[in-house]
């Protein structure tokens, strides 16, 4: 039913061949999958990492669970057809710099819902967010770090059609963010970059944010174009 590669991790490979599969028609609305056991063997993977496969494919709509029922595939209208366009999303440098655009479009364009919302405990968390990122011992712990960051800006502007295009975009957003952070500097710069973002934010100085946030969305493309060179 499904083709087991090894250049990914595993519950990114089963979202996406699901995916796939109804996308060109394979797996329909109503269809049901294999059962958690089964699917952990078909895949050698632990039924952790199948039950978080299951959770990203119900989070982008187009899966739904029961405890004692196999997983069924539905057809969430505006989750499902985001989460299908970004499987389908290439490795090529223009589309990469098509997705920081698009996040810098989408970022800037909630400033306004972001001010009107933000609370106190908002910015905590997203201190506490830069920190551990100041931190991180790993590529792929700082892009998931920097990837919370940013989506949490989103979740704080409260717009529901921003959060789903930006969640369901997550894992091409995160392997970007990876290839960016190949570059020892980058690491820091995008925890200084978030410190001035936060610090705009306690100010409640919206022309700051708009300024440091761009700042930062600039200096990730220059950091994208030398690892892209390299």
């Amino acid at each position: 039913m499904f083709n087991v590669e090894k250049n990914e991790t595993v519950s990114s490979l089963i979202v996406k061949q699901v995916i796939k599969k109804i996308d060109c028609g394979e797996l329909k609305e109503g269809d049901t999958l294999p059962i958690e056991r089964e699917l952990a063997e078909l895949f050698g993977a632990s039924r952790n990492t199948v039950r978080e496969a299951l959770r990203v494919l119900e989070t982008y709509g187009v899966v739904r669970t029961s405890v004692r029922k196999p997983p069924m595939i539905v057809r969430d209208n505006l989750k499902a057809s985001v989460a299908i366009a970004s499987i389908r999303f290439g490795q090529s440098e223009k589309q990469f710099h098509e997705m920081r655009k698009l996040r810098q479009v989408v970022e800037l364009s909630l400033v306004d819902n972001i001010f009107e919302h933000i609370t106190d405990d908002d910015i905590v968390t997203l201190k506490y967010i830069n920190n551990e990122l100041k931190a991180a011992s790993c590529n792929t712990i700082s892009s998931q770090l920097d990837f919370d960051f940013h989506n949490k800006l989103v979740s704080i502007s409260q717009n529901s059609i921003s959060c789903v295009i930006y969640l369901s975009l997550s894992e091409q957003i995160k392997n970007i963010m990876q290839i960016g952070n190949n570059i020892n500097e980058s690491n820091e710069e995008a925890y200084l970059g978030h410190e001035r973002v936060i610090q705009s934010l306690i100010d409640r100085d919206r022309d700051l944010f708009r300024r440091y946030l761009s700042d930062h969305f600039e200096y990730s493309q220059e950091m994208l174009k030398q690892t892209i060179v390299a």
